[in-house]
């Protein structure tokens, strides 16, 4: 049935591959000193570089965006702008800018909160990144031409509204997602392993196609890795060659999966994404001679175009394998385990909320 070989260390090259471009990416982490504030918008997010320009302004807590592996000067708008979406969850509505540790590739900022009029000219947009740019770097002519860009815009079509915001191409809105994903993916799985016509183990097919659907729910919030669980049910008919002699209907036969899964991803730019995950859990087999409940393991590594915020379409490049015990009188070779190898890609729909 199995092959004991070494294709497994192909999916941990994926796999490790996956770690490493997700863990380059800017991840954004708080610590609150207080609580019990509501988000806000985050276009209603004043940038400021010292709490004392701001009247009655009372710090709530501190936020740190680690830009990994990207300096603070190439990822300033995106970076600033995961500072104030964090700001704005938190009930902040004033973020104060520390520069500290720009050298360590770090963007800190102490998240406060004011009962005091918004000025919207110190929100998030295109003319407030620059205007910041410029105090920590001077001013450059692709900065003044966006700046008169934006201005133009801003003055022709109010392109800066009180529900979106876009710096520096990286969209804001009010409502973000929570780290909670729903996927539903379909899609061709092979049988990779050998599949016994005999109990002899004298006649057998390999690499029959079957079809697979996949129910996923994920949780990492704001992290990088997180927890899930998976169902996995693929149903494959096998096409008899015809120098193999077999009595019978058409055989086909069911295979199904559940159990609990670790994950890891992110967004590697604003609207692309990887993500990996490993699952071990329960297999169940059926064919039209015997019912196996048995264990499975299941690898998959995938890649998710985000359409919006909340809504993705991607593919899945899926592992599966299941074992089961070995039937009373079934003749197998020593280096082969009883159950199934299966291999594929799937289609699938992500729902982020």
């Amino acid at each position: 049935m199995i092959s004991k070989n070494g294709i497994m260390k192909k999916y941990l090259f994926l796999l490790i591959a996956v770690v490493t471009l997700v863990g380059c990416s800017p991840q954004v982490t708080s610590e609150m000193v207080t609580s019990g504030y509501n988000p806000v918008a985050t276009n209603k997010v004043m940038i400021v570089e010292s709490i004392d320009k701001v009247e009655k302004a009372q710090a709530i807590g501190q936020v740190t965006v680690d830009g990994k592996a990207e300096s603070v000067k190439s990822e300033y708008g995106k970076m600033l702008g995961m500072a104030v979406r964090e700001t704005a969850q938190k009930g902040g509505n004033v973020l104060v800018m520390d520069y500290s540790e720009m050298d360590k590739n770090r963007l800190k900022g102490t998240m406060a909160y004011t009962d005091g009029e918004v000025n919207d000219s110190l929100t998030l947009s295109v003319r407030r990144i620059d205007e910041l740019k410029a105090k920590l770097w001077g001013p450059t002519k692709t900065t003044a031409i966006k700046t008169a860009n934006a201005e133009a815009a801003t003055d022709t079509t109010a392109a800066i509204t009180n529900n979106q915001v876009e710096a520096d191409g990286w969209q804001q809105e009010e409502e973000e997602p929570q780290g909670i994903m729903f996927k539903i993916g379909a899609g061709p799985m092979w049988t990779t392993s050998k599949l016994y016509l005999t109990t002899d183990a004298k006649n057998y097919v390999t690499d029959q196609r079957g079809y697979g659907l996949n129910l996923s729910i994920a949780y990492t919030g704001k992290n990088i890795y997180g927890f899930g669980a998976d169902f996995y049910g693929v149903r494959t008919e096998i096409d008899i060659p015809n120098n193999i002699r077999y009595y019978g209907n058409k055989p086909d036969y069911l295979m199904m999966y559940l159990g609990p899964s670790a994950l890891i991803g992110g967004n590697i730019t604003p609207w692309l994404r990887l993500d990996a995950s490993l699952g071990l859990g329960l297999a169940y087999y059926h064919d039209d001679g015997q019912n196996e409940i048995g264990f499975g393991s299941r690898m998959t590594v995938g890649m998710e175009i985000m359409v919006t915020k909340t809504l993705g379409i991607g593919i899945d490049g899926v592992r599966q394998r299941s074992v089961f015990s070995k039937p009373d009188g079934f003749k197998q070779p020593d280096n082969e385990s009883y159950g199934f190898d299966h291999l594929g890609a799937m289609l699938t729909v992500r729902f982020h909320y």
